[in-house]
C-alpha cells in the first residue's frame, strides 16, 4: 500500500494548547531558583530598618547603603511589613521612636541659621503634624474618662432637708419666719439671671 500513512494519536494535547505549569516535585529534584534580585532587595530593606531602628534618618540610611532616600523609606516599609506581627505596644514604641527622630531632625533644621526661610516654614508644618500624630499615638487628644455620680433628690427629701435646717436656725435663735421662702429665692435668682443676660 503506496498511500499507508501512521495513525496519529488524536488524544495527545497538543503543546500549543497547554499551559507550562508548575512541574510536582519529585524526590531528589532541585529547589525552584530563587530571583536574586528579590534576595538582594530583601537584604536592603532588612538594613534599612535596622540602621533606621538605631536612629538614623532615611537621608542616612541612603547614604550608607549609597540608595536614593525613597528606597530607603521603602526598604523600611517593606521589612516592617515582612516581620511577624508585633503585639499594639511594640508598634507603637517604634513608631513613637521614629516620629521623635523625625521631630529632632525638623527642630534642628528650624533652628539652623542657614536654612532657607521656605524651608524652615515646610519644616515648622511638618514638625506640628509629627507632634499632632504623637499625640494621637499616645492618646493625649483622647477623650478624658470621668465618673460623675449624681444625686437625684426628691421633693420629700429637699423638703426634709428645708425642715431640718429651719430646726437648726430657730435653735440657733434666728427668725425663720423672717428669711425668704423657697419660691421668693427663686424669684430672686431668675430676676438676677434676666439682668445678667
Amino acid at each position: 500500500m503506496d498511500g499507508y500513512a501512521p495513525a496519529v494519536d488524536t488524544f495527545a494535547p497538543s503543546t500549543d494548547l497547554v499551559s507550562p505549569g508548575p512541574e510536582p516535585d519529585l524526590p531528589g529534584e532541585a529547589e525552584p531558583e530563587v530571583d536574586p534580585e528579590l534576595v538582594e532587595r530583601a537584604a536592603v530593606d532588612a538594613q534599612c530598618l535596622a540602621l533606621h531602628r538605631t536612629g538614623a534618618t532615611y537621608r542616612d540610611i541612603a547614604t550608607r547603603l549609597n540608595v536614593s532616600t525613597g528606597r530607603a523609606h521603602r526598604g523600611c516599609v517593606r521589612a516592617r511589613e515582612a516581620e511577624p506581627h508585633l503585639d499594639p505596644e511594640g508598634v507603637r514604641a517604634d513608631l513613637s521612636a521614629s516620629l521623635d527622630r523625625s521631630m529632632l531632625e525638623l527642630s534642628a533644621m528650624i533652628a539652623d541659621r542657614t536654612t532657607p526661610q521656605d524651608r524652615k516654614i515646610r519644616a515648622t508644618l511638618a514638625l506640628v503634624t509629627v507632634v499632632d500624630r504623637k499625640a494621637k499615638l499616645h492618646g493625649a487628644d483622647a477623650p478624658v474618662r470621668r465618673q460623675i455620680d449624681v444625686t437625684v433628690l426628691t421633693q420629700e427629701a429637699l423638703d426634709a432637708e428645708q425642715a431640718r435646717l429651719e430646726r437648726e436656725l430657730e435653735a440657733a435663735g434666728i427668725d425663720v419666719s423672717a428669711l425668704p421662702g423657697v419660691q421668693d429665692v427663686a424669684q430672686l435668682i431668675e430676676a438676677t439671671a434676666r439682668v445678667v443676660e
